[in-house]
């Protein structure tokens, strides 16, 4: 079968987790919130063309590759990867270059024949999202991958870890133990991954602008997601 890259890990259903708090505290700043329109010329969304950081708008593969790459300062990589549905006159043809290495979905769909699109309009996982992260802070020596034991010991605490493939657990317990991502406490108190729910903009760029700074990469942009 030829699955795109893994739908079923882009339900649209936006929580903040670990990020909310710090929402609530610029919306406690007089002045920067609601940031409903962020300045078109400086957006860190608008590699070479200009659109608005609306907050409320969900956080894309292409944002992420776009924010990501400026974060991360990543390279092109060495050949280029084909992609059937970005051309390499395409504004974010040089962003999803960069991420495309690390963005692995086999793990995801181990076994999957999976096409040659991108689709960068599709809402990016929080599975998706913590893959990629997690491969890009190994590949720069930031963090090392959990062991087998070590991935069974942090993901036992989550109620919904049958949802997510073997071969993902290790990239996922990883971005967990160095609160890439947050797990989200249920009615009850159990906790949970929630691997299919997704960021808006405004949650994705402080995201990783937060995973960058606390690894020692420079700073890119404000917390309006702006350059500065």
């Amino acid at each position: 079968m030829n699955t795109p890259w893994p739908l079923a890990y882009c339900k649209v259903s936006s929580r903040a987790r670990g990020v909310v708090t710090l929402i609530f505290i610029i919306a406690a700043v007089p002045g920067l919130w609601p940031p409903t329109a962020y300045p078109r010329s400086n957006c860190i969304l608008s590699p070479r063309s200009s659109i608005e950081c609306s907050p409320g708008i969900v956080f894309t593969r292409s944002d992420f590759a776009i924010v990501a790459q400026r974060v991360f300062e990543l390279p092109q990589p060495t050949p280029a990867v084909f992609f059937s549905d970005v051309s390499t006159d395409s504004p974010i043809y040089d962003p999803i270059q960069a991420t495309a290495p690390f963005m692995d979905w086999h793990v995801l769909c181990p076994g999957c024949s999976l096409s040659s699109a991108f689709s960068p309009g599709v809402p990016i996982s929080n599975a998706e999202l913590a893959i990629a992260l997690v491969r890009i802070l190994v590949a720069n020596g930031k963090v090392t991958l959990l062991s087998p034991e070590e991935t069974q010991s942090v993901l036992m605490a989550f109620s919904d870890t049958a949802d997510i493939p073997f071969s993902a657990r290790p990239y996922i317990a990883t971005a967990l133990l160095t609160s890439i991502i947050s797990g989200h406490v249920e009615p009850g108190g159990k906790r949970a991954i929630e691997p299919a729910v997704t960021y808006s903009r405004f949650e994705g760029v402080i995201l990783l602008q937060r995973a960058g700074q606390r690894y020692g990469f420079p700073l890119c942009c404000n917390v309006h997601g702006d350059i500065p």
